[in-house]
């Protein structure tokens, strides 16, 4: 949920702690969505991530709408039914045997002057970053 007002932050944990396995993440960022004439950006937001038993779930979407109108916080997404990753990159590479050899501490090499591992593949022999930073700093 983008663009949530600071003061509701308080009454939406106190609402979702009722569920035993809740999580809720604050976020910021920017968003798109398709028909707006350009990006929006938010400073206060929520990732609220509920993992529910096998049930009905939608009678808890009804309420979850109810809460979200009467507290004026449009836009937000519920998802359900996200894919097992597994599956996703059987489909994807043909097999997991990748997996039982890939080492990402390879991808590591030294650096005398900070005295750190760095990935060699996001800074050049100088160690600057390559690729920009993807958060936009303040001017």
């Amino acid at each position: 949920m983008p663009e949530v007002k600071q003061e509701f932050n308080e009454k939406l944990i106190k609402i979702f702690s009722f569920f035993n396995v809740c999580r809720i993440y604050e976020i910021e960022g920017e968003f798109f969505i398709f028909g707006f004439p350009k990006e929006r950006v938010f400073e206060n937001g929520l990732l609220i991530e509920i993992r529910f038993p096998k049930c009905e779930l939608d009678e808890f979407f009804d309420i979850f709408d109810l809460i979200f109108h009467y507290l004026g916080i449009k836009p937000y997404v519920i998802l359900t039914d996200l894919v097992n990753g597994k599956t996703l990159l059987k489909s994807v590479y043909g097999n997991l045997n990748f997996l039982k050899e890939y080492n990402p501490l390879l991808n590591l090499i030294w650096n005398d002057q900070d005295k750190i591992w760095m990935n060699h593949k996001l800074f050049n022999e100088k160690f600057e970053p390559i690729y920009p930073d993807l958060i936009k700093k303040g001017k």
